[in-house]
């Protein structure tokens, strides 16, 4: 059981890192679309002033790009917040969880060390588990349910959380090879 709660103490921890990490991705991304919207107001301006067919079927193919742009970082902007508040509710009921254990071991700690002659936690549990009572073996197994659904739970933001990293990394190169690269995102000409 401490085995279980150090790691589900370790897992929060990290989901706590990569949560703060994805808030500061998200923060970049954010800036990113308020530079393509920059850009997609500039590509208009231009087109009004433009004469030549040439230089606004340019623009008019660039407004474009910027505009499927635009909407498919704003669709991952929301999927990303999404996410985030999911990740930060699940981070708090884990917390949660192992305040619980935390204070239940502590609990079945010192009512074991009251009991010396008996042989450890296991017999405490097993005297507080009478055969008949089948309602506290409903409810234990109906924990150990709990418990399971949250690791997978867990699992599963793990690999959210790896899916998420490697679309913030592609993002990133993406955001590198901007049509200005002396602009920064967020900055006006």
């Amino acid at each position: 059981m401490q085995a279980q709660l150090l790691e589900l103490r370790t897992n929060n921890y990290q989901l706590s890192d990569e949560l703060r990490k994805n808030g500061v991705e998200l923060t970049s991304l954010r800036q990113k679309v308020a530079y393509l919207d920059k850009e997609f107001n500039k590509a208009q301006k231009a087109l009004s002033k433009s004469k030549k067919a040439q230089e606004v079927a340019e623009l008019f193919q660039r407004l474009a790009e910027t505009q499927q742009e635009k909407w498919m970082l704003e669709e991952k902007v929301k999927h990303l917040e999404v996410s985030s508040a999911s990740m930060a509710e699940d981070l708090c009921r884990k917390s949660a969880i192992i305040e619980t254990y935390v204070m239940d071991s502590r609990i079945d700690v010192s009512v074991a060390a009251g009991h010396t002659d008996r042989s450890g936690l296991g017999s405490v549990l097993r005297d507080l588990v009478k055969p008949g009572d089948e309602n506290l073996r409903e409810m234990n197994k109906k924990l150990q349910n709990m418990l399971e659904e949250q690791l997978t739970k867990n699992m599963h933001l793990h690999k959210d959380m790896e899916v998420l990293s490697q679309e913030i990394v592609r993002l990133s190169k993406e955001c590198v090879g901007s049509p200005d690269p002396d602009l920064q995102p967020g900055e006006a000409s």
